[in-house]
């Protein structure tokens, strides 16, 4: 027990330094780039910053399987998440994908259980002011670049009755349960999980919204 006391007290403590020299490293480093999507964003939300850097740090000495494992956070795609990973979020600390427009996401349901047997995972979408929601290419979106939409439940719909209409889709839950499992370690009871929409408009414009969400999963002990 007093093992375990210590190591509460350590680890905290060993975080903090981990986030602070990341984030020595974020002011002269240049960013490094590695795939098509921005460098280091570990919660897709089209930015770099503090959470990203608290995201890796967390995850810092796990692997698949690994009660801690998350691999958003594995940046460099090498099956382990190490202070390489943080200094490569680090060195891009405060980019920003200026090219897409911010869409906001709404996902349902806001609990998601991983062995239920449900059908559906909904997401609505609202587009800043000076775009339409009617101008999306629907067969472009994606949800963390994997899953695409179910063409047969579309519905635009103005929720507030302001005039201004949101898209309405649903993706297959199984498929959002999986990705969850294989992107996430999903032993914890409870985990909050960042989902991120990526699409185009019909000029080609593209867009992206995040949205977070809780998971459960029926274990005894996280």
């Amino acid at each position: 027990m007093l093992e375990k006391e210590k190591l509460q007290r350590i680890i905290p403590l060993a975080l903090i330094i981990m986030v602070a020299g990341a984030l020595m490293y974020a002011s002269d480093a240049q960013p490094i780039g590695i795939g098509e999507r921005l460098t280091g964003d570990v919660n897709h939300d089209g930015k770099v910053d503090l959470k990203d850097v608290c995201e890796v740090t967390l995850a810092v000495g796990s692997y698949p399987g690994h009660s801690r494992w998350n691999s958003e956070a594995d940046v460099n795609q090498d099956k382990r998440i190490d202070m390489l990973d943080v200094y490569i979020v680090s060195s891009c600390f405060g980019e920003k994908s200026e090219a897409a427009i911010c869409a906001k996401i709404r996902i349902y349901p806001r609990c998601l259980s991983l062995k239920s047997r449900g059908k559906w995972v909904t997401c609505v979408i609202s587009l800043p002011e000076g775009y339409s929601v009617f101008d999306i290419d629907v067969s472009s979106l994606m949800l963390n670049r994997s899953i695409s939409v179910d063409y047969r439940f579309l519905c635009f719909a103005d929720c507030d009755g302001d005039g201004r209409y949101v898209l309405i889709v649903k993706f297959d839950r199984q498929a959002v349960v999986g990705l969850i499992q294989k992107q996430y370690a999903t032993s914890c009871k409870f985990r909050s999980v960042t989902l991120t929409l990526t699409g185009t408009l019909a000029d080609g414009s593209p867009f992206q919204g995040s949205d977070t969400i809780k998971t459960v999963i029926n274990k005894p002990h996280c």
